[in-house]
């Protein structure tokens, strides 16, 4: 592939993306998805981006699973690169942009990365004891159900995935009254989700929010008072956090 002689590519013997090109001509159709649990440096990713350049009615997706392994310390990559995965996404990003400059047509040439992390939710830690001003303390501690350093683009993420939306839904961002807003969508879902992770729902934010019949609206439960509930309750279904 001419793309790799611009692809920086830090392995002796990186897997062949030619063989594994002739394999997707062989046994997939226009639109599949293409699974490797042992992504390496991402060659199958490198190797579908190549498909769908040569082939113009390809729409071929992947999903590329790898461990968070670290490279040897005798390595000389290892000053560059903390491990394997930090390799396979740096030659994704180098592919995107090798195949959006040389493009004729239009194509999505893009990839989102995602790791295991811990949950944004609090553990509840059950409390042993009569003292009444502990439990109340204790309480007081999960006043909040996230932990403190929970971040916007994190929390969205479990949230779709407890609310069974796939990691390739659509995302449409947009503010409204200054409130941030997320309406979520799948085609594996038959309802939609419209999510506000803003610390202060503002009330004509409140008020003039349309839910349609297949919406769920999520926000954080201290965004918005009692009486805001009940005005959210009447346009549709909510949950809070």
């Amino acid at each position: 592939s001419k793309s790799e002689k611009y692809i920086n590519i830090p392995f002796d013997f990186p897997k062949n993306i030619e063989v594994i090109y002739n394999l997707i001509t062989g046994s997939c159709d226009m639109g599949n998805i293409i699974l490797d649990f042992f992504a390496g440096s991402s060659s199958t990713g490198h190797a579908v981006f190549e498909y769908n350049y040569k082939n113009v009615k390809a729409k071929h997706k992947f999903i590329l699973v790898q461990l968070d392994e670290l490279i040897d310390e005798k390595n000389d990559i290892k000053a560059n690169y903390k491990n394997i995965s930090a390799i396979a996404i740096e030659r994704l990003k180098q592919a995107c942009k090798y195949y959006r400059e040389n493009s004729n047509e239009w194509k999505e040439y893009s990839f989102k990365v995602f790791k295991l992390q811990k949950s944004n939710f609090r553990t509840w830690n059950d409390y042993e004891g009569a003292d009444i001003k502990g439990l109340e303390a204790h309480y007081d501690l999960f006043e909040s159900p996230l932990i403190e350093d929970w971040t916007e683009e994190s929390l969205l993420t479990e949230i779709l995935l407890c609310e069974g939306f796939p990691l390739d839904r659509r995302i449409e961002r947009f503010d409204n009254n200054g409130n941030t807003l997320f309406r979520v969508s799948s085609d594996f879902c038959e309802h939609k989700l419209l999510i506000c992770l803003d610390k202060n729902v503002e009330a004509v934010t409140v008020e003039n929010l349309e839910l349609r019949d297949d919406e769920i609206f999520i926000c954080l439960d201290n965004a918005i008072n009692d009486v805001q509930k009940l005005i959210l309750t009447d346009k549709g279904v909510i949950k809070t956090i």
